[in-house]
C-alpha cells in the first residue's frame, strides 16, 4: 500500500484528468501496455475493487502497491502528461507539476537536490562551536547555548540546512 495521502491523490487525479473515469488519453489497451512496463496487470481483478474504469483501477493501484512501484509509475505518467501537453500546445501548470514531483520524491524516499548551478557552497561551510563558557551569561544559559550549537552542528553534518536555521532561531529565542 502506498503512503499517498488523500490530499496528494487529488493532485494526481486533477493532472491525470480522472474525473470521468479516464486517465489522460489512455485507451484500455494502451493503459494495460503502460503498466506492462512495471509488470503490473492493471486489468486484473486485483485492481477492480473500486470499479472497472481506468481511474478506479488507478485508485486501486495506489492503494494496493508499494511506494516504490507507485512512485515509478507516477513519475513516468507525469512524463506522459507533459508530452501530451507539449504535443497539443496545451499549457502545463508548472506549480502543480512541481508539487506532484515533490510528492513522488517523498514516496520514493528521495529528496530532490538543489537546482542545477545553485550556489550552495556556503551551506557546506563547517563552523566550529565557540567556547560559550566565557560568555558573560549565567552558567545555565551558557549550557543551553552550547547544547543548541551541538544540535546545529549535527544537523549541518547531515545536510539538514533548514534545521540549522531553525535551530539557530530557537537558540536565539531561548537566550533572549
Amino acid at each position: 500500500m502506498s503512503s499517498l495521502t488523500a490530499a496528494e491523490k487529488i493532485f494526481f487525479e486533477n493532472v491525470f484528468d480522472m474525473g470521468g473515469g479516464y486517465v489522460l488519453n489512455f485507451s484500455n489497451p494502451s493503459f494495460g501496455q503502460f503498466f506492462d512496463n512495471y509488470n503490473v496487470d492493471i486489468h486484473s481483478a486485483k485492481y477492480e475493487i473500486y470499479g472497472t474504469s481506468k481511474a478506479n483501477k488507478m485508485r486501486a493501484f495506489w492503494d494496493r502497491e508499494s511506494d516504490a512501484v507507485v512512485s515509478r509509475v507516477l513519475s513516468d505518467m507525469l512524463d506522459v502528461y507533459e508530452a501530451i501537453c507539449n504535443s497539443a500546445g496545451r499549457e502545463i501548470d508548472s506549480a502543480v507539476l512541481k508539487r506532484c514531483r515533490v510528492i513522488i520524491a517523498r514516496i520514493a524516499g528521495t529528496i530532490p537536490g538543489p537546482p542545477f548551478g545553485a550556489n550552495t557552497g556556503f551551506l557546506n561551510q563547517v563552523v566550529d562551536i565557540p567556547d560559550v563558557q566565557n560568555l558573560p551569561v549565567e552558567f545555565a544559559v551558557a549550557q543551553i547555548i552550547e547544547d543548541r550549537l551541538k544540535e546545529v552542528q549535527a544537523c549541518q553534518s547531515v545536510g539538514a540546512h533548514l534545521s540549522v536555521i531553525l535551530g539557530l532561531i530557537a537558540m536565539a529565542s531561548q537566550t533572549a
